[in-house]
């Protein structure tokens, strides 16, 4: 992991605890890990103290398949299936 992506990482993190504290039970967290150590990324989202994700470890193509073009890491609140 390099460090550009730990502190876009950490960036994206603040912004899912604020959605968890604001949210509790009514939104689901899903984390997409992108052919890394899914252990690796377990580890770092209870560090940050995200809890609750699920963790969908996909590979390249899958990604692509499920999010075109968006380069990763990005963050995406899906509200109602939009």
């Amino acid at each position: 992991m390099r460090p550009e992506d730990v502190l876009t990482c950490q960036d994206v993190t603040k912004a899912l605890r604020r959605i968890e504290r604001r949210y509790a039970s009514d939104v689901a967290t899903q984390v997409v890990v992108l052919g890394r150590d899914e252990g690796l990324v377990r580890g770092f989202l209870r560090s940050e103290r995200v809890h609750g994700a699920r963790i969908l470890n996909v590979n390249r193509s899958r990604f692509a398949n499920l999010f075109g073009g968006l380069p990763p890491p990005f963050l995406l609140v899906v509200v109602d299936g939009r």
